[in-house]
């Protein structure tokens, strides 16, 4: 069993759960999630899970970590991993999370899905 960190976007929470496998994360995710992503690696082996299919999913708001370009729309999960790559136990801390989180409205989530996904779906710097 491993300890993750969950993000909740739309109740704006950070909190504290546990893992045993894969569909734990997609529990975790959201009930709308078929398939995530790990697109950010913290400089701590920590990883961050993400619906891939985010943009095209309902989300009631998002997210954003300081020097990001653009925000995560619906939930995430941090998870840490080991040195084969296996997940692990996350190294932040909750509290960690809650100092650094910035938090978006659905407003500014769905206005950077309209920019992405009327733009052709390419990503291009966007500054939020």
């Amino acid at each position: 069993m491993n300890k993750v960190i969950v993000i909740d976007s739309a109740k704006r929470e950070v909190y504290e759960a546990h893992t045993e496998t894969y569909k734990d994360i997609y529990a975790l995710l959201g009930e709308s999630v078929s398939c995530f992503a790990c697109p950010v690696q913290f400089n701590d082996s920590d990883s961050l899970f993400v619906d891939d299919e985010g943009l095209y999913n309902p989300f009631e708001a998002g997210y954003m970590f300081p020097d990001w370009e653009y925000p995560v729309c619906g939930n995430g999960v941090i998870s840490g991993s080991d040195d084969e790559g296996e997940t692990a136990d996350v190294r932040m801390s909750v509290q960690e999370v809650r100092d650094s989180i910035l938090w978006v409205d659905k407003a500014r989530c769905e206005a950077w899905r309209n920019h992405v996904l009327g733009s052709g779906g390419g990503f291009r710097v966007y500054t939020f």
